[in-house]
């Protein structure tokens, strides 16, 4: 029994219900995260390619000691660029986003200057009573410092004690971590054509950057 629910890797109750003979499983319980007080949604950005690596760092770092509680989203400049809202960048990559066809790395380099963004941008959120949420941020604020040229964004929705935001509250985000699911990231999927589709692995390697 023990075996079968620790046989995949992360939460896993599939082995409850097979090859068992302690009994039936009449009571299941799930902790579910509850609703915050307070809520930031943070945007990290460093501006070179190999910034990846104390990007990855300073945010496991933060993990670790529950400074940030959800699961950070990291993407690198072409993905940037394909959920942007600025016309202009759609119109460049619409030159090359065929099928066969791929953005050159120098085309990229000139949207990531023209528009000033990062090359990698970690996004994240933060909940917690509305005492504790100013020194989450300060501690991001700090954690990040030491990267050359990085830039933090986010929105702070302070709230009240006693009162809890809500998702509704937070609003659409481009990368959601309010609780609210969504389907709207994928449609970068069909940047080259209708119908295309994506593959996705998960290597379990140490979160050391």
């Amino acid at each position: 029994m023990l075996k079968n629910i620790l046989s995949g890797y992360g939460p896993n109750v599939d082995g409850m219900f097979f090859q068992s003979n302690l009994g039936i499983v009449t009571k299941l319980g799930i902790h579910i995260t509850p609703a915050p007080e307070a809520y930031a949604t943070v945007e990290v950005s460093v501006p070179r390619e190999e910034d990846l690596v104390p990007l990855v760092g300073t945010l496991s770092d933060l993990m670790r000691r529950s400074v940030i509680l959800n699961s950070p989203s990291i993407a690198n400049i072409f993905r940037i660029a394909l959920t942007s809202r600025e016309r202009e960048v759609h119109e460049i990559l619409g030159n090359y986003m065929k099928p066969g066809s791929n953005v050159p790395y120098d085309v990229l380099e000139d949207i990531q200057h023209q528009q000033g963004w990062g090359f990698w941008k970690a996004y994240f959120s933060l909940h917690a009573p509305v005492e504790v949420l100013p020194s989450l941020i300060a501690a991001i604020k700090w954690a990040f410092a030491t990267i050359e040229g990085v830039r933090i964004d986010y929105r702070e929705f302070s709230g009240s004690p006693g009162k809890f935001i809500t998702a509704q509250e937070v609003g659409e985000e481009e990368i959601p971590h309010s609780g609210t699911p969504t389907l709207a990231p994928l449609a970068i999927l069909d940047s080259r054509q209708k119908g295309s589709g994506h593959l996705c692995f998960s290597p379990i390697i140490p979160p050391s950057g």
